[in-house]
């Protein structure tokens, strides 16, 4: 077993043992992460048995102190190499965001549930406002979203009050931090010059992260702040995959260009009114006057996101959860120029909204 702490050996061969430890960390995160995946995500049936009983928080809360535990162990650890530290992060952040989006999944599912009910008492008449779109590519025809089910629903909003008065918010609001301290790690190896060179599986973590951030503030998790925020956030990931890229077949290039494509496309659907946190409330309005209050999402605005980022030397203001660190990507006038949205991309945001986790089959719009 290799120390976490750093040894006179280590000093003696100038860190020699980093590599020793990353090996060591990620077999750790691994083994946590298959324990989630066995647990939470063995198949569709138990997956949804784990909602309907509402059994998974002990799940959730088992694994969260094992996630605490490693970060226990590791966060004094010493990294001679940055690179490798950061690396180890974005692991763990990984592996925090597979197992917390299950609540965020958890309580997706319940308001489907609830909506269908709803549609069922009122003769199927469902929830009213815009249906929700879905499109075989960008240029596509729209058709009503599938809802669980599989049977055809209205707009369904799925955080009418905020999401800090739903029972998962705990794990939501550890969900939507893991995708945004994942984007930041992704700037912050830009700015180190090493995206290019790093495996594949690491640029899927930044696109599954921009992804599941981008489904979060969409969907009404977020503040109405917090989303501009989010989404600048997962434009200059974006800009920094492809920028760091040598040509356009680079891995790195391609995951850029989809990631980006999807941002314009949520973009599209919001001034739309077509994606859930723009759809009319199902909750019944209150009849009395009441003095002008915030916006029905405004109660996670008070929820601020630990952003740190020592490696670069900036201070950040707390109450700007979301700010990207500096990347020197923030000159660049007219960003859209960079990316060439004429890119063949298999874009397809079927049951995009059915699914919010990172398991196998989930609604991930790029095949």
């Amino acid at each position: 077993m290799v120390s976490p702490e750093e040894t006179e050996e280590d000093k003696r061969n100038g860190g020699g043992a980093d590599s020793a430890s990353l090996i060591q960390a990620l077999m750790e995160l691994t083994q946590i992460m298959t324990n989630a995946h066995d647990t939470l995500y063995p198949n569709r049936t138990r997956t949804n048995d784990l909602v309907r009983q509402g059994a998974y928080f002990r799940f959730l809360d088992s694994f969260r102190r094992a996630l605490d535990s490693f970060k226990s162990v590791w966060e004094p650890k010493r990294w001679r190499d940055p690179i490798l530290k950061e690396l180890t992060w974005c692991t763990y952040e990984m592996v925090r965001l597979y197992v917390s989006s299950f609540a965020f999944q958890a309580h997706v599912q319940r308001a489907w549930m609830r909506a269908e009910e709803e549609a069922g008492t009122t003769g199927g008449a469902g929830a009213t406002g815009a249906m929700t779109p879905t499109s075989s590519g960008l240029g596509g025809a729209t058709a009503p979203l599938l809802s669980m089910g599989g049977h055809a629903a209205g707009g369904v909003q799925l955080f009418p009050r905020g999401s800090a008065t739903s029972p998962d918010a705990l794990f939501i609001y550890a969900s939507v931090d893991a995708a945004a301290e994942i984007l930041s790690i992704c700037l912050r190896l830009s700015k180190q010059g090493v995206l290019k060179y790093l495996p594949s599986r690491y640029l899927t973590n930044f696109v599954y992260a921009g992804v599941f951030s981008l489904k979060s503030a969409y969907s009404g998790a977020q503040g109405r702040g917090d989303l501009a925020k989010s989404r600048e956030l997962v434009d200059r990931v974006c800009a920094a995959l492809v920028l760091a890229s040598p040509d356009r077949e680079h891995p790195a290039s391609r995951y850029g260009q989809m990631l980006r494509l999807l941002s314009k496309k949520l973009e599209e659907l919001s001034e739309q009114s077509a994606v859930p946190s723009r759809f009319p409330s199902p909750e019944p309005e209150a009849a009395p006057m009441v003095p002008p209050q915030p916006a029905p999402n405004s109660a996670w605005e008070n929820f601020i996101i630990p952003t740190d980022f020592p490696a670069l030397g900036t201070a950040l203001d707390t109450n700007d959860s979301l700010v990207p660190p500096q990347t020197g990507l923030e000159g660049i006038e007219g960003i859209d120029t960079i990316f060439d949205f004429d890119v063949d991309v298999n874009f397809n945001m079927d049951g995009f909204w059915d699914d919010f986790t990172l398991a196998e089959g989930s609604g991930f719009p790029f095949r």
